[in-house]
């Protein structure tokens, strides 16, 4: 029996979630959205392209949109959070610059975030909708002013290698990309550049280059592109195998977006 609670208040495009409990599952992540996530509790690893971080309680991320992040969760029964997506970069572009991470919270941000879960979990959340908006400008604000808390994660043992797979990966979106042409474009032998991903990433090779693509994608279709036009420039030889990955990662078809 699952002891999962979560409550949900949505403003506008922004998102704020409180979850915990056991369906909240480790996983990748690939994002249309920027994110904030207050870490509260349950033992998590947090992993990204470049970083291998365990999450001290109280933690405070940062997650720019488009950005593969995976989080390793110990103790699912307690693993409790904070979300907060937003789609527009433009409230914080300085703070969403690059994957970030604040171990050591004011009091202030403690102050707002404590605030935040309050309502979340109060009756009559939904009548506080502007308050949680305001809330989140001053959250972003005070990180700004209080940047002297903000720390990149360490680089991983592997990130050279990592970093110059991603990169080979983003430049030729639109190709065919084989491990074969990876290994061939950064000069590193396949099944090391396989074993690393997986072991340093937590996910396949060929599953992030799909993830990549689908959110390429995504991009283009909310510019105003039409599903059936874009396929090939994601790398797609056909629109059916395109629609299929779209659907099976979104949940919905990508015409609904």
């Amino acid at each position: 029996m699952s002891n999962y609670f979560e409550k949900k208040l949505i403003y506008n495009d922004i998102v704020f979630r409180y979850a915990k409990g056991k369906s909240l599952k480790s996983g990748n992540e690939i994002h249309s959205y920027n994110e904030i996530l207050y870490y509260i509790d349950g033992g998590a690893t947090f992993l990204s392209e470049e970083f291998k971080e365990n999450l001290e309680r109280n933690s405070l991320l940062i997650i720019p949109k488009e950005t593969y992040h995976n989080f390793k969760i110990g103790n699912q029964s307690k693993y409790e959070r904070l979300t907060i997506a937003f789609p527009d970069a433009s409230i914080a572009p300085i703070v969403l610059s690059q994957i970030n991470i604040i171990k050591n919270i004011n009091e202030i941000i403690q102050y707002i975030i404590n605030r935040m879960l309050e309502i979340l979990n109060s009756e009559n959340h939904e009548e506080f909708s502007v308050f949680m908006y305001g809330a989140l400008l001053m959250l972003i604000s005070e990180i700004k002013f209080d940047n002297k808390n903000i720390s990149k994660p360490q680089l991983r043992e592997n990130a050279k290698l990592i970093s110059d797979c991603v990169e080979y990966i983003d430049r030729n979106l639109m190709s065919d990309i084989s491990i074969k042409a990876i290994s061939k474009g950064i000069n590193a032998s396949e099944s090391n550049i396989s074993h690393l991903f997986k072991k340093e990433l937590g996910i396949s090779l060929h599953q992030y280059i799909i993830e990549k693509r689908m959110i390429y994608a995504h991009k283009l279709i909310k510019a105003g592109e039409k599903p059936s036009k874009i396929y090939s420039e994601c790398g797609y030889g056909d629109y059916s195998s395109f629609y299929k990955a779209y659907t099976k990662m979104f949940g919905h078809s990508p015409k609904n977006d």
